[in-house]
């Protein structure tokens, strides 16, 4: 099986921070010593630009490792917000393009590469009953406005949207929820750019008032199911190979009634099983602990049973590297932070910077803007207010950052397992979702971030593709993003461990960079260089008979555009891969 694994960078980084807590439960000594603090970003068109704020969707749209951010206004039809990632911690504000000069009422917006190209392309439901928009992503940050197909003609109140691949054909699938009275969409991917939209099930049947939906696989049997939130009671839809919807009508998940905003599914308890967090408007939030036979069980402790807030927004992710996914939650008044300990409770941050102010938040979502290791928070206001944007200063705990692409899934591989094992059998579970934020709906990076606390090896990393392939690697270093496409069964083995493939050095670079590779018999090898769609750019080596060592210096010729590149070392069917970043 060929395993296309490819460390890109590497960061080690300590940081001295503190952090306090008051609530009914205590934190111990061992989680005071790994809590951080945030530095609230003041400069820049990204946090000084107002608007009527909605969604946040983090989205490395131009394929150079650092995530961008798209985020809606709506009400008062302005244009949306469109920021690129500098790549040395700032942003540029993008004002050219039809993606950044649609005016309209846009509450939520998802990334996700639907035409596999290689390049995530950016949905956005839009109420008052004007069209949706769908932008393909162009390959060279500009954006084509998509106008055929009922995906984008349907009017409606739409508030929230998702892509999932509901069928497992290898292509991304849209459902948008629609809020007054209306029924919800689903829209399957033909394959061909164009999009059919299902008229058949209660899925897109039942009038509801709908904010908000997120697709995940509740019960692993490798179909994402979805979780649908109303005014009133909240929708569960069990997928039956892919063919049918199921309607779940039992356990309080469905049968409790509040005013839900949205929802925010992550595996708190690394169980293996995600659960599910729901942000409700004038009530408490509620959270339910999947019980891994499709049912949920309700929790019932602090501060989900005291609390009583206008929540809109939700975000899960592990700031403090703790290997525990936490929740921060937004609210019309003062924000939410809990943090999670050992899977087994939460505890209310309170003396933060982020819960120190009182706003109109909306939309929430985490990512490591800088790979440094650590979780960035952008919060997305409405009220005509400034978005808010505060980086974390890391702590000693390790971590590790996987970008997955697909080859027979989706390019995006939203939709895959990630499972990890380290330490003393430690184990944490991930799964790639389009929609991670409640509210209008919000979407975390699709790179995907773990904290490992104290430990610096991960003894196995197991990837469940949407496809059901599945790639297995052991021994990994921490403190690293590391590539991994999916292999496709295409039965090519690993490398002769008679080879060694550096890494190239400098990487990322600019000018030039060079490729070591030595060996310990004479082997006839070729070396091809590939662009990120997989075109091949240059073979340095062709079937040349390499004994000992041999250096391969590129200079920037060749690489026309700023991004991630591959380098392929083949001997006979045996083969590596690595990647390499050039900017330029």
């Amino acid at each position: 099986m060929n395993k296309l694994l490819t460390i890109i960078l590497s960061f080690i980084i300590f940081f001295e921070s503190h952090s306090e807590a008051q609530n009914n439960k205590t934190i111990d000594k061992s989680v005071k010593k790994n809590q951080i603090s945030f530095t609230k970003v003041d400069t820049g068109n990204i946090v000084n630009d107002l608007g009527y704020s909605q969604a946040v969707a983090w989205g490395d749209f131009n394929n150079d490792l650092y995530p961008d951010i798209y985020v809606s206004n709506s009400w008062i039809n302005d244009n949306n917000l469109v920021y690129i990632n500098n790549t040395n911690g700032s942003f540029t504000k993008i004002t050219t393009g039809i993606i950044a000069n649609d005016n309209a009422n846009s509450n939520g917006c998802s990334w996700g590469d639907y035409n596999n190209d290689g390049f995530i392309d950016l949905f956005v439901s839009n109420v008052n009953n004007q069209k949706n928009f769908l932008y393909k992503n162009n390959g060279d940050n500009t954006f084509k406005k998509i106008t055929q197909g009922d995906i984008v003609n349907d009017t409606s109140w739409s508030y929230g949207c998702c892509w999932g691949d509901y069928d497992k054909d290898g292509y991304l699938d849209m459902f948008v929820s629609n809020w007054k009275d209306q029924c919800n969409s689903l829209y399957h991917n033909n394959q061909d750019g164009t999009f059919t939209k299902i008229l058949t099930g209660e899925i897109v049947n039942s009038v509801s008032n709908t904010f908000n939906a997120s697709w995940a696989d509740f019960d692993n049997d490798g179909f994402p199911d979805l979780y649908v939130t109303n005014i009133g009671q909240n929708y569960l839809y069990q997928n039956i190979n892919g063919k049918y919807f199921e309607q779940i009508n039992k356990g309080s998940i469905v049968t409790d009634d509040a005013c839900s905003y949205g929802c925010s599914i992550a595996d708190y308890n690394n169980d293996g099983y995600l659960d599910v967090f729901v942000a409700n408007w004038n009530g408490k939030n509620f959270l339910y602990k999947n019980n891994g036979n499709f049912s949920f069980s309700k929790i019932d402790e602090f501060p989900f049973n005291t609390d009583k807030e206008n929540s809109e927004g939700s975000s899960w992710g592990d700031f403090n590297n703790d290997g525990f996914i936490d929740l921060f939650i937004t609210n019309d008044g003062v924000n939410s932070l809990y943090q999670n300990v050992d899977g087994q409770y939460f505890v209310k941050l309170t003396n933060t910077i982020l819960t120190s102010t009182e706003n109109n938040s909306n939309g929430t979502s985490w990512t490591d803007f800088d790979n440094d290791g650590d979780l960035d928070l952008f919060i997305a206001n409405g009220g005509n207010q400034k978005n808010l944007f505060y980086i974390n200063s890391g702590n000693e705990n390790h971590w590790i950052k996987l970008k997955l692409i697909g080859k027979t899934s989706n390019k995006s591989a939203i939709g895959a397992k990630i499972k990890i094992r380290y330490g003393n059998n430690k184990v944490q579970y991930h799964e790639i979702s389009s929609q991670t934020g409640g509210g209008c709906g919000s979407q975390n990076d699709l790179t995907q971030h773990f904290g490992i606390g104290f430990n610096q090896i991960i003894d196995s990393l197991k990837i469940i593709w949407s496809s059901g392939i599945i790639d297995n690697f052991t021994n990994l270093q921490t403190d690293t993003l590391i590539i991994i496409k999916e292999s496709g069964n295409n039965g090519i083995v690993d490398l002769d461990k008679t080879i060694t493939l550096e890494q190239n050095f400098p990487n990322p670079f600019n000018k030039k960079t060079r490729i070591n590779i030595s060996t310990k018999k004479p082997l006839k090898l070729t070396l091809k260089i590939y662009d990120y769609n997989g075109n091949i750019i240059s073979c340095p080596l062709i079937n040349e008979l390499i004994n000992d060592c041999k250096q391969i210096d590129l200079g920037s010729s060749i690489f026309i555009h700023s991004g991630i590149y591959y380098y392929e070392l083949t001997t006979g069917n045996n083969k590596l891969v690595k990647s390499m970043v050039f900017i330029k």
